[in-house]
């Protein structure tokens, strides 16, 4: 009977995280917040020990094992439903994971010596709608805004010029970008770009299905483009991760920038970089995810770009 008690307890686990995700897609806790990355793992730690706290005291691995399996059946049923994308097994599974079990390990610590060592159901009530009180103060409180900058380099083997024309209608890039970890886990990878010299703005299509609507803000012919992207006429309905991004505003990107520096009539630097503001309380946290997968989509585009480039002043 003990043992039932403790699998209720991973299932209570799993779909309180359920019901806290879904609360975060009608708006009343948002994905990037304290209350969310951090105090729903504590209670998913704490959970298990309102059910069979002898269980988990006696048994460490059970500490470990339950707060992990609960938290990746819980993505696992997010990303089946379509409410996540498999991109949140590193988003928030990495926070869910680390929290919940340390939590549960020190509880594991603080009751091992107490009597009783079961922990009274009467409080899990008001712990489990905590996190929907702190999101409101949370978002009633002002965020931290920090801009931050990516840059990635590359040298190609073509001129200035020759590179300068492939950057407004970037050419079909498919058979040269490559599939990285990140890609597998929803991170789209860039097929082309189609220039509107009237309206002066490039969309860029994906292969996910995404299609970014960028508008020209700098242009130095030879030496530097810019873009910002205007995400309300953009296509992000493939995407729950960055559709989620876009409505809370937890990142605002302010321009994407090429800048082209001739080494000599063969040899070209190409610098490809972005610039965007965090709005977080975790910002150590979102600059990490964010400079990580920006680096690795702007790696992947120049290299494609550089393969397809080099390979056409071949011909």
């Amino acid at each position: 009977m003990k043992k039932y008690s403790s699998y209720l307890g991973l299932l209570i686990s799993i779909i309180y995280s359920l019901a806290i995700r879904y609360a975060a897609e009608f708006g009343y806790i948002d994905i990037n917040s304290a209350s969310y990355l951090v105090i729903v793992p504590i209670i998913v730690g704490f959970i298990p020990f309102f059910y069979n706290a002898e269980s988990f005291i006696k048994n460490v691995f059970e500490c470990i094992l339950f707060p992990l399996f609960s938290t990746l059946l819980f993505l696992l049923i997010a990303v089946i439903t379509h409410i996540e994308e498999l991109l949140c097994f590193i988003i928030i599974g990495l926070p869910y994971i680390i929290v919940s079990i340390i939590v549960s390990l020190m509880i594991r610590i603080y009751k091992m010596n107490r009597m009783p060592q079961n922990i009274n159901r009467n409080y899990l009530p008001p712990l489990l709608i905590l996190p929907l009180l702190t999101g409101v103060i949370e978002k009633n409180t002002k965020e931290t805004n920090i801009d931050y900058t990516t840059e990635t380099s590359i040298i190609m083997n073509a001129n200035n010029k020759e590179i300068w024309a492939n950057l407004h209608a970037v050419p079909n890039l498919s058979g040269y970008t490559t599939t990285g970890y990140l890609n597998r886990m929803g991170i789209p990878k860039p097929v082309r770009s189609d220039y509107d010299s009237v309206k002066n703005v490039r969309l860029g299509y994906f292969d996910n299905g995404i299609v970014l609507n960028e508008k020209v803000i700098e242009e130095k012919y030879g030496q530097k483009l810019s873009f910002s992207i205007d995400f309300s006429r953009s296509v992000l309905k493939n995407s729950p991760t960055i559709e989620n991004v876009i409505k809370e505003k937890s990142i605002q990107f302010e321009k994407i920038s090429y800048e082209l520096i001739p080494i000599n009539n063969n040899r070209t630097e190409v610098r490809l970089s972005c610039k965007y503001t965090i709005k977080s309380n975790l910002q150590s946290y979102g600059s990490f995810l964010a400079d990580a997968i920006l680096s690795d989509f702007e790696t992947n585009l120049l290299n494609s770009l550089k393969s397809k480039i080099e390979n056409n002043t071949k011909q």
